[in-house]
């Protein structure tokens, strides 16, 4: 007969400790997934910026507040001499030339207090690493929620030489319009085209010169107000220098460039003509585009992030560097990582670290360091090499995730299994843990092998219905049911 099912089981809660143990578990490693698949994400993206950032074509910066150059791809050695190691953590006023140093720091100042009065492009003179004056195009977007700003420079030297050779020789100014990299032409004021060159032809759509004739320009222009503001400033200035234009190619597609433009006058001063040059910017727009957004993604992630140049110098940190290790970003810059040493370890652990870095390859981890207030902390690092286009190391990004608490839950899960082993094990009461689909034993506890005579390994071969009597199992298989709707009730059992 069976007991009152009212009375529970003293080894009720015993019985409980495997599926509670389950549960727990389960549920650690779900964590642990959907962290692995963040930093997967993270690691992707992070390839993808590196990749982005290093192959636009143009050389491109990133420039703090107080003017120090955080990063700098390749193509500016191009246009300053300079290799990206000799430009970060450089003030970007140490390569403008005089003429243009007032201009351009009132434009940072006035960039950072009122970003619509401030020139997006405009023209400078720069100084290179052999004290050659170069004329460069800036092109300037603030970096949303910072005091940080993406500087596009692009070498316009020939091209300013090109054009003072071309005022003195007309021969020269034909030549060099039809075979000018800029879309060059010649309009009326109404907007019809009276000549182009083979740039304006290919950017456009147009196939031959004698689509172009008669063709009203503005239908080029996605806004046409664009074109009347120009009329305008032509009239007011004779010129008009790196005007931002969205155009409309033939084919629907959206350009990115920028106009310049003089204008022909009257012998009574009337506008009459109006020759100018577009220079596409489509390809920089949308690599500026890809940095901003790369950019936000690590000052918003909540991985703690930090970039170093080759010597291991830190140039960058994210906001969430600072608020796990407590660092400020001008306590960080200039720095190495060894201000996070929690003296845990000894050198050559240090030393197998930088050597792996230095070879190419990836760290990864568990390792404990230490914040600003001397505190502990245990981390989940990713250090890895930024590499340059021709596969040349140019510096290293970390990635750390703080996992003390993670830690301290595994002990506690640990302490918990250790106590439910001991209890499994020493319980002089024969018991066992089995699936509840298959019935299958997975595991019992010596006082189940001695009492029922069976080894280990036996009970592992068997089911609960081999301890039973066959008369017994239906009404085995009924209270197996009732335990996934309710609490497993105590009761006899003939084995």
């Amino acid at each position: 007969m069976k007991e009152n099912k009212s009375n529970k089981s003293p080894l009720y809660d015993l019985e409980q400790l495997p599926q509670q143990y389950a549960e727990l578990k389960a549920a650690y490693e779900k964590n642990i997934a959907e962290q692995k698949q963040a930093e997967k994400e993270l690691k992707n993206d992070e390839a993808r910026y590196k990749a982005i950032f290093e192959s636009t074509g143009t050389a491109t910066l990133i420039v703090d507040e107080d003017t120090t150059i955080l990063m700098a791809n390749n193509e500016c050695m191009d246009i300053t001499g300079y290799t990206t190691a000799e430009l970060i953590g450089k003030k970007w006023t140490n390569y403008v030339s005089e003429e243009s140093l007032q201009e351009m720091l009132q434009n940072h100042q006035l960039r950072r207090e009122n970003p619509d009065l401030a020139p997006r492009k405009y023209e400078v003179k720069l100084v290179n690493s052999k004290c050659e004056t170069r004329d460069a195009v800036l092109n300037i977007n603030m970096i949303p929620g910072t005091q940080q700003s993406v500087v596009s420079l692009l070498d316009i030297t020939e091209r300013k030489q090109a054009e003072d050779e071309l005022r003195k020789n007309k021969t020269s100014l034909e030549e060099y319009f039809e075979n000018d990299i800029s879309a060059d032409y010649l309009v009326s004021v109404s907007g019809e085209i009276f000549s182009c060159n083979k740039t304006f032809l290919s950017l456009f759509g147009f196939q031959r010169k004698s689509e172009t004739e008669k063709f009203d320009i503005t239908g080029l222009y996605k806004n046409p107000q664009d074109r009347k503001q120009i009329i305008r400033l032509i009239k007011l200035y004779r010129k008009v220098e790196n005007y931002e234009v969205e155009f409309i190619s033939r084919e629907g597609k959206t350009i990115y460039a920028l106009v310049n433009a003089i204008g022909i006058f009257g012998k009574d001063d009337k506008l009459e003509k109006i020759r100018g040059y577009i220079v596409d910017i489509t390809k920089q727009k949308n690599i500026e585009k890809e940095l901003i957004k790369f950019k936000l993604a690590i000052e918003r992630s909540s991985e703690a992030i930090f970039i170093t140049d080759l010597e291991g110098h830190i140039i960058f940190i994210n906001p969430a560097f600072g608020k796990l290790y407590g660092y400020t970003g001008d306590e960080c810059i200039g720095k190495t990582p060894r201000i996070l040493k929690s003296g845990t370890y000894n050198e050559n652990v240090y030393k197998d670290f930088w050597n792996t870095l230095l070879s190419k390859n990836a760290v990864s981890g568990e390792i404990v360091n230490k914040t600003k207030t001397g505190s502990l902390l245990t981390v989940d690092v990713y250090n890895t090499s930024i590499f340059d286009l021709n596969g040349g190391i140019s510096g290293f990004i970390g990635i750390h995730r703080d996992i003390t608490e993670r830690k301290k839950h595994e002990e506690e899960l640990r302490k918990s299994e250790e106590k439910y082993r001991l209890l499994f094990d020493n319980n002089p009461q024969p018991m066992w843990i089995y699936d509840l689909e298959t019935l299958a034993f997975l595991e019992v506890n010596q006082a189940a092998i001695s009492s029922y005579g069976y080894s280990m390994d036996e009970f592992l071969s068997m089911t609960l219905k081999d301890i039973r009597p066959i008369e017994d199992i239906p009404t085995l298989l009924e209270d197996i049911k009732n335990t996934h709707l309710e609490y497993n009730i105590a009761g006899e059992w003939k084995h």
